[in-house]
């Protein structure tokens, strides 16, 4: 390829970057925040450019062309524009991450809150198990320092995502698409721990690594795909990839890789599940698919052996296994949820102005893919259509597809609605002198 045109493909991938960030809302403008890209084979980056070189009226108007490009050394390749004065952090990154190719430096609402009490992100969700995070905070002043430079790769370590102190967070990975969705899902847990705090004290759990993959199943690839194919299958397989889709368009994935859906076929006893999205290579669920997704049945059969399912179908089955008169599940990581599941508390049902009776159950927590969550959460489901799972997020079930993400849509709103209820009844006085005198005594 020309070396021209590769330089040219990068800039407007650094770009596109600039762009999207400014859409999701984490880049106000130009001068909240840069971000960067690496071209693995050449060692070039590719950085957004000091703030005022050129006059735009938002992040979205710049081309790839006004994005600088330097050498692994900091030595510019073109000469037209002025890199970030913060390039010095992004080649250090660089240098002490060869798995890293794309560098997002921002200020997000949510994690700022922790950054600015230099405070790591405490463990509250299996999700960040799953996701083998443990985000930590860089408590010294920022400076474009060697020293600087050591702490903020310390405690970046090989995690995705590190809070800065009075200088945003960085989130790190192999890609844009990837780098966007860790800033998107910290962001979403930060907000959810905030949430929690008000109501509570959060519950913390193991940090231990969840099982991602089915136990003692050998994935291979040389099978015949062309099976299960049939004009019914087909269709049940678009409705799980379907379903999948709509828990990011509806925000109930953030991050755009959480959660999972499934519908069973109540004629053959076959249950179509989320395939995984790491499997499936998908930028987020937007992606899903009909032929990724796995099959199996109450027993756990495994009918597609080249399909590596969501780590949570052994909950799927047991529900099904319980509940024999659903046809659709839907696990979210809804934000409203999400704070009851984080405090491991029951949502009352008499609190939220509809006259009902009853709570929406929380499920004991226990590590998320293991079959102990799947009968948690099965029980928790025996007399409601939905559930909290403690520590973790929600599930719920109905007849179809539509019916279950219906049951979802209502219970956001109801967790909502109890969130309020209780700061309204109780009252949230803070003692603002106090905590300004806290916020201000790390300066």
């Amino acid at each position: 390829m020309n070396d021209n045109y590769k330089i040219k493909l990068f800039q407007d991938e650094a770009a596109r970057c600039f762009s999207q960030l400014y859409k999701d809302g984490y880049l106000p403008n130009d001068e909240m925040g840069d971000v960067s890209v690496r071209d693995a084979e050449s060692g070039y980056v590719f950085i957004s450019i000091k703030p005022g070189t050129l006059r735009v009226g938002e992040p979205s108007a710049y081309h790839g062309t006004d994005f600088a490009v330097v050498d692994r050394d900091g030595n510019p390749v073109t000469h037209h524009t002025i890199p970030s004065e913060n390039l010095a952090l992004h080649l250090a990154v660089y240098k002490a991450r060869p798995d890293v190719n794309c560098i997002i430096h921002t200020y997000p609402l949510w994690s700022s809150l922790f950054s600015q009490r230099k405070e790591p992100l405490p463990f509250v969700l299996a999700e960040q198990a799953e996701a083998s995070t443990d985000i930590k905070c860089v408590e010294s002043a920022p400076s474009m320092t060697e020293a600087y430079f050591n702490e903020v790769i310390e405690k970046l370590g090989d995690q995705i995502y590190v809070f800065l102190y009075d200088f945003g967070s960085l989130a790190v990975g192999a890609n844009i698409d990837n780098t966007i969705n860790y800033l998107a899902w910290v962001e979403s847990v930060a907000r959810k721990v905030t949430h929690a705090s008000l109501l509570g004290e959060p519950l913390t759990i193991n940090p231990g690594m969840a099982q991602l993959v089915t136990e003692g199943v050998e994935y291979t690839t040389d099978i015949n795909y062309d099976i299960y194919n049939d004009y019914d299958q087909i269709l049940f397989k678009e409705e799980v990839a379907r379903g999948t889709r709509l828990l990011n368009l509806r925000g109930y994935s953030p991050s755009g890789e959480s959660g999972d859906t499934s519908v069973r076929d109540l004629k053959t006893g076959l249950i179509y599940v989320s395939g995984s999205p790491r499997w499936c290579f998908q930028r987020n669920l937007q992606d899903a698919r009909g032929w990724e997704r796995f099959i199996t049945d109450v027993n756990e059969t495994i009918y597609v052996p080249w399909s590596e399912p969501t780590c949570e179908w052994y909950m799927h089955v047991a529900i099904y296994r319980k509940r024999p008169d659903i046809g659709a599940i839907v696990h979210t990581h809804g934000e409203w949820a999400s704070v009851f599941a984080i405090l491991g508390i029951d949502v009352p049902l008499s609190i939220i102005g509809e006259g009902r009776t009853g709570v929406i159950p929380c499920a004991k927590y226990a590590d998320a893919g293991t079959h102990d969550v799947a009968e948690n959460t099965a029980d928790a489901l025996l007399h409601s259509n939905c559930c909290i799972m403690g520590n973790h997020g929600a599930v719920a079930v109905g007849k179809t597809m539509d019916e279950a993400m219906a049951v979802v849509a209502w219970m956001e709103q109801a967790c909502q609605k109890a969130f309020n209820a209780i700061l309204a009844a109780e009252g949230l006085r803070a003692d603002t002198a106090a905590a300004i005198r806290k916020l201000t005594s790390h300066q």
